[in-house]
């Protein structure tokens, strides 16, 4: 399967002319999870990287990691915490000043909060709605200008499996990967004619630190969401392949896994109404 222009062209020209620098890839969320595993497949296929994330420890491990894999490897790492507001264009800024061209914005931070809607801290899902909608919006339409001007470059965002429908339990994660899925496919449809391709991977429970976050711990008890989010979950580095895989082809909405395109098909067939109640049945069993 061909890459598309902004990645074909440059990596040709790059072996041949040592005057052309490698394409760029810009990875937010970058230091564990599919994040990581998406900056160890550009790295395989060359590409220099910015990788961004809250913690410095994985910032490190991340990059020795890469360094141990591809000794010529250019890596840097910005410890930020871009669930604050103006996190977009403070990076945006960080960048521009350091006069880096992002050939390709992956859109990976992110975080979802479980639990009735009205028992979560507030605090915590105005943090989770800055970092999964605004912070992503900020970034895509900052970088995404620069691409269209250039007229190359491609834009990856993480969405999920619970864009497909309201969801209680989860109610604004789900809601923000709706407005994540919607947004990613109407940019796509824009920026067709300028040589830009945005990709949104709709992946369902994957084993990262996510489930912790959210609040669901692994459980032993059958039916709860502990345990069908342990046995459900996809491997990082499975569905890290799929949504790389997916950038390169210029697929607008690749989704990993046979039982997610299961539920993605289902979602069409029941009317949302008919699919939040039987969400909640699962949802809201007890025993995390």
């Amino acid at each position: 399967m061909s890459p598309p222009p902004f990645t074909k062209a440059v990596m040709k020209a790059a072996p041949e002319n040592p005057a052309v620098q490698a394409p760029l890839a810009l990875v937010t969320g970058g230091g564990s999870g599919i994040g990581r595993e998406l900056c160890k497949l550009f790295n395989r296929d060359g590409y220099r990287l910015v990788i961004v994330s809250l913690l410095e420890d994985e910032l490190a491990s991340v990059k020795a990691e890469l360094l141990a894999e591809r000794p010529d490897a250019d890596v840097l790492t910005i410890q930020q915490d871009l669930s604050l507001p103006d996190a977009g264009e403070k990076l945006y800024a960080s960048i521009r000043r350091r006069k880096i061209a992002v050939d390709v914005l992956v859109n990976n931070a992110g975080y979802g909060l479980w639990g009735d809607h009205f028992d979560i801290p507030f605090e915590r899902i105005k943090s989770m709605l800055m970092l999964n909608m605004v912070t992503l919006t900020t970034l895509a339409t900052k970088f995404g200008a620069e691409m269209r001007e250039r007229g190359s470059g491609g834009i990856l965002n993480i969405g999920s499996t619970t864009s497909f429908q309201p969801l209680p339990y989860l109610a604004a994660y789900a809601a923000t990967k709706h407005y994540v899925v919607a947004f990613s496919e109407a940019l796509a449809e824009e920026m067709k004619g300028y040589g830009v391709t945005v990709t949104c991977v709709c992946p369902g429970t994957t084993a990262t630190k996510f489930l912790e976050t959210a609040g669901v711990q692994s459980s032993p008890t059958f039916g709860s969401v502990g345990y069908f989010a342990d046995k459900a979950a996809m491997s990082p580095v499975d569905v890290a392949r799929v949504a790389y895989e997916g950038l390169r082809a210029g697929q607008r909405k690749p989704i990993p896994g046979l039982s997610n395109w299961v539920h993605f098909l289902g979602s069409r067939l029941l009317p949302n109404r008919g699919m939040a109640w039987a969400m909640r049945q699962v949802y809201q069993v007890k025993g995390k």
